[in-house]
């Protein structure tokens, strides 16, 4: 008997809740929920489509991967594709890797296609412990370098991710990195650098937080409150802006506007004191 009136009353909340997602927004503006509003624009102007820009592009910051299984002859036929489409001359991609990788993505990409592709390479942290890792490191860049690799990627891990055996994470301005950028300016090949993330991401997601439905769906994004020895955003900015002014002959390009697009004031004084950044 008692699991007859459950049923009842548990397909009765389904019906209610399916009746309530095909029910008309209420009439009365003053229940309408935000998720059911849909505005219509009453403005009345030209619209112009553009199809292609005037002048050939050239994308400077993507991901197309990397390696001769993941970039196969009909996956690259598809990015000329959708490059020539969109008027894209050419295409930076930042996933390059390193040793064998890197050569068979140059092969794919740069080699396949010239001056549709420029393809950068990665550092491989495997290993940072070993008293030889910054030689062996710089040396196998300048390898990617003389590959073809037109220049270095360092991902938002660094800073946040890569650590010592001990657990410390490996700061951006630790002088184990010094020969690598260093290496960087000898073969005058820019460093497109991520580090930290957008402000949002340090801050709690709460309701006052600007992107609250974006890591909402990502909750993995949120940096706020990872514990001690976590660094702050702020700390992350400051080791990247001691690496850039202890290496000036180097070419940094801080991606997403140096991840502080929120404050471009601070960017500019930034871009005012460090003319290679």
């Amino acid at each position: 008997m008692c699991t007859r009136i459950f049923l009842a009353v548990l397909a009765a909340l389904v019906l209610a809740a399916a009746s309530s997602f095909g029910a008309d927004p209420p009439a009365d503006i003053k229940e309408l929920k935000l998720r059911d509003w849909e505005p219509r624009s009453m403005m009345v102007t030209k619209t112009t489509v553009v199809e292609k820009p005037m002048f050939p592009v050239i994308d400077m910051h993507n991901h197309l991967g990397g390696g001769s299984q993941q970039l196969t002859p009909e996956r690259v036929q598809r990015y000329l594709t959708e490059m020539n489409e969109a008027g894209v001359r050419t295409v930076v991609n930042l996933d390059g890797g390193w040793g064998d990788r890197l050569k068979e993505t140059l092969a794919a990409l740069d080699e396949a296609h010239p001056g549709r592709f420029l393809t950068f390479a990665l550092v491989n942290f495997d290993g940072i412990d070993d008293d030889d890792w910054s030689r062996r490191e710089a040396q196998r860049l300048e390898e990617g370098f003389k590959a073809g690799a037109k220049g270095l990627k360092f991902h938002k891990l660094f800073g946040l991710r890569y650590r010592y055996k001990d657990g410390r994470l490996v700061p951006i301005d630790d002088p184990k990195l010094d020969p690598i950028w260093e290496m960087c300016a000898r073969h005058k090949r820019p460093v497109v650098i991520h580090i930290a993330d957008p402000a949002a991401f340090f801050t709690p997601p709460d309701r006052f937080n600007e992107r609250w439905h974006e890591l909402n769906e990502h909750p993995e994004w949120v940096l706020h409150g990872k514990g001690k020895g976590y660094p702050e955003r702020t700390q992350l900015h400051a080791q990247r802006n001691r690496a850039i002014a202890r290496h000036s002959n180097t070419t940094f390009i801080c991606a997403h506007m140096a991840n502080d697009a929120e404050d471009l004031a601070e960017v500019a004084r930034w871009l005012d004191a460090y003319p290679n950044m």
